[in-house]
């Protein structure tokens, strides 16, 4: 019954290739403070929070068998098999989003506040110009903060996609949007930024978020407010009629604000300022950063690692080369030198690699190097512990048992020995897993499954095996080569 799950499971469950044979792109992040300050709270709490928002921005995008792994306190491994520059530079942009969106109104004069944009928009000048060649995220505008009765005016940068498209750009890599020009006054808007539940509105009070269209026939998103805040929004825009709407996602102006014409009730749309509205790209970032939510920690790219599918493929081809060139000189070796014993051991090798194999497919375990490794170690071990049954019950049978007894005996007596050697190394192998990341878990896991596996092969298929044969007078006597002879006496002890 086993052996038919097995063959079962390796017939209609696909390989999963891991990324070393697949191919794809391996990241490292560290987990910052959004505000560059120290962590408070439950970092623990905060960090798993940040992974399960990462997981379901990830899993937005369709990539099978992605994992994200913490590594030390404040590291995450974040892995993308099969998956290559473009889309991981698209997923890095994803990811590094702390996902904060905010609806905020543009300044314009006020009197009674005592807020002039046209002098603010002088000293802006000013400071880019004291300092020129930075990127919006390389400077500090705090300074140009201006603060009137709970009212805080603060610069906000558009984000890179605008000011490409204002410059012309369509590479947005490597700062060629800022190469072509400096910053200027005109790539920064001016936000009010209010105090008071009633008047602040960000991503956390949306409740829905949906590809739609705008009033043109364009491509747009959506938005659903929550029940309870929905009313609230409708009377912040219908006090803000005719101001400049816009939308700040972590801190940068997401698209060029637009004028509030009418109260806007609980289902609006975002649209996008291009005449063409939003990219399905676009859509998808949107609705991806609206429905996963915000960042707790901010993740910052410490590494990156990617690994072509030619090379990937090298892997695959040089693993099962040396898996069936180290299986074949196994079994070559213990059938010269045990004979009809070794065929049974070749025998209990192949059930256990069904065995194994079928677990591991049934699972849905992803295939790696690794795990390549640990699955010919197992190979090896099963090998080791019918040797060690043959060795036992060549004893007996120099003691003149028969060969029944001598089967029993052997079986009897090699079963503690198999036992306490499997056992130790399962839990090293445990440990592994416990304390280890990526690679070295896959491992750790082929080679529990496969020490499992290796002792049901031996002392359940094997000595069944043994019981047939001498039931059916097949096995008349034990024949095995020698190496060593019966007298030799080595004097270990001295």
């Amino acid at each position: 019954m086993l052996v038919g799950f097995a063959g079962w499971s390796i017939a209609s469950q696909d390989v999963v290739l891991g990324l070393d044979l697949q191919g794809g792109v391996t990241m490292r992040y560290e987990l910052q403070d959004p505000d560059d300050t120290a962590l408070t709270g439950n970092v623990d709490e905060m960090i798993a929070s940040t992974v399960d928002t990462l997981r379901l921005r990830i899993d937005a995008y369709g990539i099978k068998e992605s994992s994200i792994t913490r590594q030390g306190e404040r590291e995450l491994v974040i892995e993308l098999p099969g998956s290559g520059k473009d889309e991981a530079a698209t997923i890095k942009s994803v990811i590094s989003r702390v996902g904060r969106l905010e609806w905020r109104i543009i300044a314009s004069d006020d009197v009674r506040l005592g807020l002039n944009v046209e002098e603010e928009t002088s000293r802006l000048t000013d400071l880019l110009a004291a300092d020129p060649g930075r990127e919006p995220d390389q400077l500090d505008l705090s300074s140009l903060d201006r603060t009137f009765d709970d009212v805080r005016f603060r610069w906000v940068a558009y984000s890179d996609q605008i000011l490409a498209h204002r410059r012309g750009v369509p590479d947005l890599g490597d700062g060629e949007i800022f190469a072509t020009a400096p910053l200027s006054a005109t790539d920064y808007a001016l936000v009010r930024i209010e105090s008071g539940r009633s008047r602040n509105f960000t991503g956390v009070d949306i409740s829905n978020a949906m590809q739609s269209t705008d009033n043109r026939g364009n491509p747009a998103v959506g938005v659903t407010m929550k029940a309870d805040r929905s009313a609230e929004f409708a009377d912040w825009t219908e006090e803000n009629k005719g101001q400049l709407l816009a939308i700040v996602l972590d801190g940068r102006l997401a698209e060029s604000p637009a004028t509030i014409n009418d109260r806007l009730a609980g289902t609006f749309v975002i649209q996008s300022g291009q005449p063409t509205g939003f990219s399905q790209d676009e859509i998808r970032n949107y609705l991806t950063i609206i429905r996963s939510g915000s960042l707790q920690l901010k993740p910052k790219l410490l590494f990156e690692n990617t690994i072509g599918p030619s090379l990937g493929e090298s892997s695959i081809q040089t693993g099962i080369s040396a898996a069936l060139w180290g299986a074949l000189a196994v079994v070559l070796f213990t059938l010269a030198y045990y004979r009809l014993n070794g065929l049974i051991a070749v025998a209990c090798l192949v059930i256990n690699f069904m065995l194994l194999a079928g677990i591991l497919m049934f699972l849905g375990a992803t295939i790696t190097l690794p795990g390549i490794a640990g699955l010919v170690l197992t190979m090896g071990m099963a090998i080791d512990a019918n040797i060690l049954i043959f060795e036992r019950l060549r004893e007996e049978s120099d003691r003149s048992k028969g060969i029944a007894q001598s089967v029993k005996l052997g079986f009897e007596k090699a079963t503690s020995t198999i036992l306490d050697a499997n056992i130790t190394t399962f839990v090293t192998a445990f440990i592994l897993y416990k304390l280890g990341t990526g690679p070295v878990r896959g491992f750790a896991v082929v080679l529990m499954f496969g020490i499992a596996t290796s002792v049901f092969s031996v002392l359940v298929f094997g000595k069944t095996l043994f019981t047939f044969l001498l039931e059916k007078e097949w096995l008349p006597t034990v024949a095995m080569g020698r190496l060593v002879k019966r007298e030799t006496a080595v004097g270990f002890m001295k």
